[in-house]
């Protein structure tokens, strides 16, 4: 089955995988509310058929579920070409050290909400998720690029190149990866990075920044170098 076309017309798909019937349909009535199309699931096995079978636009997963653990399901959403742009938000009750979040943000995971949450944060960061996504049909459009030195990032279709091989960036990468071209040769602090890839950054580790620019520069491989830590401010793209 081919990958779904995306309108700006559509009306978004969230995948809600939780174990707790009670909150998948808390979840599924607050934003069918709010204007999205909602499908569930419980566990890993059925999560990943679903999101295969309808490429939602963004993905909401426990931590924990009845089969696994929800890093397995982020794991195997990012290993298919279908999905692996799609955003990803974890929510999770228990207490996220900066260890548990370097091993979701390793998986792919690119923001964070704590159980319990408020619904009216959970839309908000799906609809942040969803507006850095920009999934709507761009095919007419004519691509937004960006060049430095020997990396092409084209901000139309989200693909980030070097020497024209890709370098297969997760979404919060690619995002990061963005803003930096967006402000070089700017020392940008972590709180202003956050902003660029949280809705709500005054909830989110600054850890998180520091694994994924971590896992971001393994990916430039010499172009690694460009990408510089400022001591006691954060990072700078030269």
């Amino acid at each position: 089955m081919g990958q779904a076309s995306r309108s700006s017309t559509e009306m978004s798909r969230i995948l809600f995988v939780d174990d707790d019937t009670s909150l998948q349909e808390f979840a599924r009535t607050y934003l069918a509310m709010k204007g999205y199309a909602v499908l569930t699931a419980s566990d890993v096995k059925e999560g990943l058929k679903i999101a295969l079978e309808s490429f939602p636009h963004c993905l909401v997963i426990d931590w924990i579920l009845r089969d696994s653990s929800g890093i397995d399901l982020v794991e195997a959403v990012r290993r298919e070409p279908s999905l692996k742009l799609a955003p990803v938000l974890m929510i999770s009750a228990r207490n996220l050290s900066p260890e548990h979040v370097a091993e979701a943000v390793d998986a792919g995971a690119d923001d964070f909400l704590a159980k319990p949450f408020n619904p009216m944060v959970l839309v908000a960061k799906i609809q942040a998720l969803l507006r850095r996504a920009s999934w709507q049909d761009n095919s007419k459009v004519a691509p937004q690029v960006i060049r430095h030195h020997d990396l092409t990032l084209n901000l139309t279709s989200r693909l980030a190149a070097i020497h024209g091989e890709p370098l297969g960036l997760t979404y919060t990468e690619f995002e990061l990866l963005a803003y930096f071209l967006q402000h070089r040769g700017e020392a940008v602090d972590r709180p202003s990075l956050l902003g660029a890839i949280s809705a709500h950054p005054d909830q989110v580790f600054h850890q998180v920044v520091d694994k994924h620019i971590e896992n971001l520069r393994k990916k430039l491989g010499a172009l690694a170098k460009n990408l510089e830590t400022v001591r006691n401010v954060g990072y700078r793209l030269v």
